[in-house]
């Protein structure tokens, strides 16, 4: 993999110059990420992590990142762009992914991403961040898109955080508001596993989406809704 230059997080209103206008702006980053991410699979498979390039996420390089799942639930930061370190006051890289998490959102985020890179299947969160004394109001999304390791799983991940307003004070904590995963589908030469049973044919994928709910101490935490039938 090729030099992966992003830039040290700094702190203040700096970080304003890598955030997003409006909600189509920050949409557009993640389908940049997205496009960037399908390219790249040749016959259904996954990516491959010596084919992940900088030039080819050249627009949303700031809020790009690589996480790496060291533990059931832990994904570390393995490369991290400056929107990352804007957002919590330190350079991202090298910590836990969900360190920019609110910390009573951080169980279920594990969750989502066990669910994202051992399924494997995307994953967008929708978020906003508490506003207070130079603090302004922020909110965005923050894709994830599993990468191949070993043939039949991702435990690596390619990511985007598009942001929309400013950032202010650091730091900022990601309260999430709604999240969606979509299974993928991959072909059947992939590397076997002795549990695979070649008598069973591949279903279609359920898109899974995860709702807000409330709770006693006004925090929301994610429930999964399976839309499939």
């Amino acid at each position: 993999m090729g030099i992966w230059s992003t830039g040290k997080g700094v702190q203040g209103n700096a970080a304003a110059e890598v955030c997003l206008s409006d909600d189509r702006a920050v949409d557009a980053a993640l389908a940049e990420m997205r496009a960037y991410w399908q390219a790249l699979r040749r016959q259904g498979a996954l990516p491959r992590r010596q084919d992940i390039q900088p030039r080819g996420m050249a627009g949303v390089l700031p809020g790009a990142f690589m996480v790496e799942r060291t533990a059931p639930g832990v994904g570390r930061l393995r490369i991290a762009g400056q929107l990352l370190g804007d957002l919590i006051g330190m350079d991202a890289a090298g910590m836990p992914l969900a360190a920019l998490f609110d910390p009573q959102a951080r169980a279920h985020f594990a969750g989502l991403l066990e669910f994202c890179l051992l399924r494997p299947a995307t994953l967008e969160i929708s978020f906003s961040c508490d506003a207070g004394p130079d603090a302004p109001a922020l909110r965005g999304k923050l894709a994830i898109l599993p990468i191949e390791t070993d043939g039949t799983r991702g435990e690596l991940g390619i990511g985007v955080l598009a942001l929309k307003g400013k950032i202010g004070r650091a730091p900022r904590h990601l309260i999430p508001t709604g999240a969606r995963a979509t299974r993928i589908d991959l072909p059947r030469y992939h590397k076997l596993t002795e549990f695979e049973d070649f008598s069973v044919r591949p279903t279609p994928s359920p898109i899974r989406s995860f709702t807000v709910k409330p709770t006693r101490s006004g925090r929301p935490y994610l429930q999964l809704v399976d839309l499939a039938e």
